[in-house]
C-alpha cells in the first residue's frame, strides 16, 4: 500500500462515526482513517506498508453489556512494516478518537508476503541471467509461459534472521502454449539457489544438474478428467529458486 504525503487526518462524518455493533468489520473510510492517523502520528514514509488493519475488539464485557445507542471507543490493530528498517510494528488506533494508542516494535518476526512482493520476487527470479540459461538449458525459451509462485524459504541460520533479511523461496512452473490455463501443469526441475539482496536480487546459487521437461509430446493442457494419456512424472524433480525480499 502506497502513503501518501503526511497530513493531520480529516474528521469522519457524523454517519460514519460507529457502526450498528461494536463487533462490526472495519469499513474503508475506517480503514482510510487508521492510515491517515498513524501516518501523521508516526511520520511515515513510503517505504512503510500497512499489512494489516483489522478490528480491535472491545474487552468481552463491554460487548455483552451493550445497548444499541450506547457510544464506545471504536479501535483498530495494525501490522506494518517498515522496509527501510527491515522492521515491523504493531500498533492499535482509536478511530473514534483519532489516536494511536499504541506503537510497539516488534523484534525478530516478519508479516506475510504482500502482494507486491509476489510480483517483484517473480521479476527478480525471471530477470536473473542464471535463471535465463538455466531455462534455456532445459528448453524453455519463452519466458513469459513461466510462472514463479514464491513459498516459504525456511530457516538455515543466523543469516535468515527476521531483522536480517526477507527471503522467499520461489517454484517455477511453465505451460504449455499461450491459450493454456494450466499453470501449475509443468513444474520445472531446474535449480535451488539461496539468495539476498536488499533488491531482491538473486545471489550464492548452487544448480543442480540439468533436467529436461516434460517430453514435447506430452506439454498440454491438463483439463478435469482428462490427462491425455501422459507418462508419469514421478521421476521429474521440481525446480527450486530462492530469492531474497530485503525490506
Amino acid at each position: 500500500m502506497t502513503l501518501t504525503e503526511n497530513s493531520a487526518p480529516p474528521a469522519l462524518p457524523a454517519t460514519d462515526a460507529l457502526p450498528d455493533h461494536p463487533l462490526a468489520v472495519l469499513t474503508a473510510a475506517e480503514i482510510r482513517r487508521v492510515t491517515e492517523v498513524l501516518t501523521s502520528a508516526q511520520a511515515l514514509t513510503r517505504s512503510a506498508r500497512f499489512v494489516f488493519i483489522e478490528l480491535q475488539e472491545p474487552p468481552k464485557h463491554e460487548v455483552l453489556t451493550w445497548r444499541p445507542g450506547t457510544p464506545w471507543d471504536r479501535q483498530a490493530f495494525v501490522v506494518l512494516r517498515e522496509r527501510a528498517e527491515r522492521t515491523t510494528y504493531e500498533a492499535v488506533v482509536s478511530i473514534t478518537r483519532g489516536e494511536v494508542l499504541s506503537w510497539t516494535r516488534v523484534d525478530g518476526v516478519q508479516p506475510p508476503m504482500m502482494g507486491e512482493e509476489f510480483l517483484a520476487c517473480e521479476a527478480a527470479v525471471q530477470a536473473d541471467p542464471r535463471w535465463q540459461a538455466a531455462m534455456r538449458a532445459r528448453g524453455v525459451t519463452d519466458f513469459t509461459l513461466t510462472m514463479v509462485d514464491p513459498w516459504a524459504s525456511g530457516y538455515l541460520g543466523p543469516q535468515d534472521d527476521a531483522d536480517i533479511r526477507r527471503l522467499a523461496r520461489p517454484l517455477t512452473f511453465v505451460r504449455c502454449c499461450p491459450s493454456s490455463l494450466s499453470n501449475f501443469a509443468h513444474t520445472i526441475p531446474c535449480c535451488a539457489t539461496r539468495a539476498c539482496s536488499p533488491r531482491a536480487a538473486i545471489a550464492c546459487e548452487c544448480w543442480r544438474p540439468p533436467l529436461d521437461v516434460p517430453p514435447a509430446g506430452h506439454w498440454t493442457a491438463f483439463t478435469r478428467g482428462h490427462t491425455h494419456g501422459v507418462v508419469s512424472r514421478q521421476h521429474w524433480s521440481r525446480s527450486v529458486v530462492d530469492s531474497a525480499l530485503v525490506s
